[in-house]
């Protein structure tokens, strides 16, 4: 009889079934933002979902951010 097995039971060198990646932790909108620290114009902002906080960085590399959670009321 040969050594090899059947498809049965063979379980070869098949990678591991890939787990669903999450998406991105972002979105992405367009508009004009204002730079805090240049007040230069920036095209794109992004929203991070997990901390409710709004961010975009301009030419010169400041980073701007905005916390959109509202308390109170």
């Amino acid at each position: 009889m040969n050594n090899y097995k059947t498809s049965s039971n063979y379980k070869g060198n098949n990678p591991r079934p890939q787990k669903d990646k999450p998406g991105p932790k972002f979105s992405n909108y367009e508009g004009k933002f204002i730079c805090h620290k240049c007040k230069s114009d920036v095209p794109k902002a992004r929203y991070w979902k997990d901390t409710m906080d709004l961010t975009w960085m301009c030419d010169c590399k400041y980073i701007s951010k905005v916390n959109l959670n509202a308390k109170g009321y």
